[in-house]
Parts: C-alpha cells; structure tokens; sequence
C-alpha cells in the first residue's frame, strides 16, 4: 500500500512497478485517465453479478400524469422494483415490468438512460426506484481539497482539478461509491463510508457528497482542507486486479515481451478470482438459494425437501 493509504497511488505504484515504466514517459495523470479508470469499471462490472454485498440504492421519481419518459442516475446498473413506500420504509405498492408485448403494455421499462412508463400513467405519484450503481464513475484522489461540512456531508475539490483522477460532474454519479477521509492532521486513522447523495454546481465549486453513516472522531466536526479519495469499494485483492490489468493495458504499449504478459494474466486472474470468492459469501445466515415466498409467487406456497 502507498504510504498515503491511497488506492490510486497504490495501483499506480505497483503498475510502474510490474513494467519498470519510469514516469517520465508517461504522467501519472496519462496512467490513471486512459489505464486504471477503464480497468477499475471492468474489474468491478465482472465481480457485480457474485457480490454478496451489493450497495442499494433508492432514488426517488414522481411519476407524472400523462408522462411517458423519465431520465435515470447515470449510475444504473441493474434495477430491482419500482416501488412507493411508507416513512417506515415498508412498501406499500409496486409496478411490475411486463413485456413489450403485454396486451396491457410493458408497465415500464429501460430504454437507454431513461425508464419509461406505458400506458400513461393517469395520475401523478411519488415512487422508489431501487437500484444496484454500476461502478462507472471517474475516482479521484485530493491531498487538501476537500472540506467536511458535517459528519455526514464534505464538499469536493473546488478546483475541479483533483492531484489524481477527474472529478465526474454527472449529479449522482458517486452514488453507492466509497469516500474514504485519509490521514491528516496529525490523525493516523482512515475511515470509509458509502456515499448516499451526489449534487454537482454548475460552476464546479461546491460540489457536494453525502454519506449513509456519518463519520466519527476525529472527522466528525468541520475540516478544511480535507486529504479524501473517492473508489469503488476497496479489497486488497481488487487493489491487485486492477494494477494487474493495468499493468496489461500499459503493456501491450510498451510492447513488453511474452513472459511478462503472462505473469501479469495470471496475477490478474489469482487477484479477481480471490475478489470473487470474497464477495460471493459473505451472508451466510441464510445462504444462496432459491426464493420461493416472493411477490412473484401468487400461491405463495411453502416448498419442502424431504
């Protein structure tokens, strides 16, 4: 790990290191841009489909009268239910998806970046959609721009400009990502939180993201000049996945010989491969299975193995 305790210095490093790239060729900015971005959204979309542990997200819709198309987070990745709910987060109704075919029509389906609601709903009404981020988001990493509002609320880089990475201006693009407050001000702890919500100004200065679980002492209270970096959730094994794969990319570059390609595959597949076996049984309470007890089951009938 780099002695920042930062994911994106720390994949830098070990991708120079695995090619002995000096970085007079090419700039750190170049590597995490063009190499480690694209790898962290492919590393990240294979394991998807095996998380044990995918972060929900609820964003809300209201669902107007006579309107047929509404525009979805840039960050959707599959969707789960279409629902309205009670403050005490109980549903109280649901829109099923049908066919397009349906003889009722399709209820409501995805096209492209928006979802689409036929027939025409005939009176308006505030709904969840409840969806699982895709990972597809710019990270970034800055050494003191960031500032803590509160406990759950900081405000990004004002630049727009981060030390390493891009700062992603799509509203809620950095939905269901993990913000993790690095060591600083003679505090050696590093706290992660998921981030909730996601606003962008239209000038880039006070863009603004807010966590599920608000951080504690000693970056509870404002903080100005605020050493944080935004990722996808972090595994050691993920951290290798992407160097190796990075390492790859910037290989086939620089033209690097048989033997080396293969020992940055197979590192590649060891570090994903661990990743997945990780992620795919953490909830063992009650462990894979089929579902039976659904709303998708109208009989709602008990099935039993003797």
């Amino acid at each position: 790990m780099h002695s920042s305790n930062s994911y994106l210095y720390s994949i830098l490093e070990r991708v120079r290191g695995y090619l002995d790239e000096p970085s007079s060729k090419y700039s750190n900015d170049f590597i995490v841009r063009h190499i480690i971005m694209p790898e962290f959204v492919n590393c990240v979309s294979r394991l998807s489909l095996t998380f044990d542990n995918p972060v929900v997200v609820r964003t809300a819709i209201s669902i107007v009268a006579d309107t047929e198309h509404y525009q979805l987070p840039p960050n959707v990745g599959e969707i789960m239910r279409v629902a309205e709910y009670d403050s005490d987060k109980r549903m109280i109704s649901e829109l099923i998806p049908r066919g397009e075919f349906h003889p009722h029509g399709p209820e409501w389906q995805i096209e492209g970046n928006m979802i689409t609601f036929r027939p025409l709903p005939s009176f308006n009404r505030d709904m969840e959609i409840v969806y699982i981020p895709n990972g597809d988001f710019l990270p970034h990493y800055s050494v003191d721009g960031g500032t803590m509002i509160d406990a759950s609320t900081v405000n990004l880089e004002s630049t727009g400009t981060p030390d390493l990475g891009a700062t992603d201006r799509r509203p809620n693009s950095y939905v269901g990502a993990t913000l993790r407050i690095l060591a600083q001000a003679g505090h050696t702890v590093v706290q992660e939180r998921i981030i909730k919500t996601h606003t962008v100004s239209n000038n880039g200065l006070t863009d603004q993201v807010t966590v599920s679980v608000p951080f504690t002492a000693p970056y509870n209270t404002g903080l100005s000049s605020l050493r944080y970096e935004i990722v996808p959730v972090g595994l050691q094994s993920l951290i290798q996945a992407v160097a190796a794969a990075s390492a790859m990319n910037l290989g086939v570059m620089k033209n690097v010989s048989a033997k080396q390609m293969s020992f940055l595959t197979q590192e590649y597949r060891k570090a994903i491969k661990t990743c997945g076996d990780n992620l795919s049984y953490m909830q063992m309470r009650k462990p894979k299975s089929f579902m039976k007890n659904t709303v998708d089951n109208e009989d709602r009938r008990m099935f039993y193995i003797r």
